[in-house]
């Protein structure tokens, strides 16, 4: 089965193909743009598949990082994947950028550890995971200084670009391990084969920007409309 993985919920924007025959990743792209991602990601995807003999047509199951993270980095990812399932009548599937860095520090991991992303005004993305990676919590959104007391007696080690924020909350965890705000893109394609979560964005905060209200301007009834 040939898997095609995106992930755009961070600054990098990362696609691969993975063979689950071969559990081989036969192509890759890893580029750390900070944003533009609406932009860079077709040419990307592009790239990607002209680096082997495959075409979209081929990919059995498409799997998009689906946050939480960038909220317009997130949609990019999910809507391309979902769209081109949709369009091959092919299945779409989402793993999560904190689970993603959870498995790829599971092989140094000896006991529970804390994965925490950042997600502005001195807040972070944070779970809990045992040894092996399997969630020990869900997904939140907190403050640093509260996520630190939060996991302080519980964990010592903290995965992700959030860790130091926590570290320099408390002096109970070891040493911040990771900088990335999401794992690797070959993990995501691994996951996502057995992934029973849907491509849909996981949030978690909503987004800064709000409609407005008190300015809407109230639309004529049809009946009330003159014809000319």
């Amino acid at each position: 089965m040939l898997i095609f993985a995106i992930d755009t919920a961070g600054p990098p924007c990362s696609t691969c193909i993975f063979d689950t025959a071969s559990n081989d990743i036969i192509a890759e792209m890893n580029d750390d743009i900070g944003r533009g991602h609406a932009e860079y990601l077709m040419p990307q995807i592009k790239a990607c598949l002209e680096k082997t003999q495959i075409g979209l047509k081929e990919v059995d199951l498409f799997i998009a990082a689906v946050g939480p993270g960038s909220f317009t980095g997130i949609r990019v990812g999910v809507s391309a994947a979902r769209g081109f399932a949709l369009a091959l009548k092919k299945e779409a599937r989402g793993v999560t950028t904190l689970d993603a860095l959870a498995t790829d520090f599971a092989a140094h991991a000896t006991s529970p550890f804390a994965v925490a992303v950042k997600a502005g005004r001195d807040m972070v993305y944070a779970q809990t995971f045992d040894e092996s990676a399997q969630a020990q919590s869900q997904p939140q959104l907190l403050k640093a200084s509260d996520a630190a007391c939060e996991f302080s007696g519980r964990v010592e080690t903290i995965v992700g670009n959030g860790g130091p924020l926590l570290v320099e909350e408390s002096d109970c965890f070891g040493k911040a391990f990771a900088s990335q705000a999401t794992g690797r893109i070959a993990t995501i394609a691994r996951l996502g084969v057995l992934s029973d979560r849907t491509a849909s964005p996981l949030y978690i905060r909503q987004a800064d920007a709000r409609p407005q209200t008190g300015f809407a301007v109230a639309r004529a009834l049809k009946s009330e409309r003159q014809v000319p």
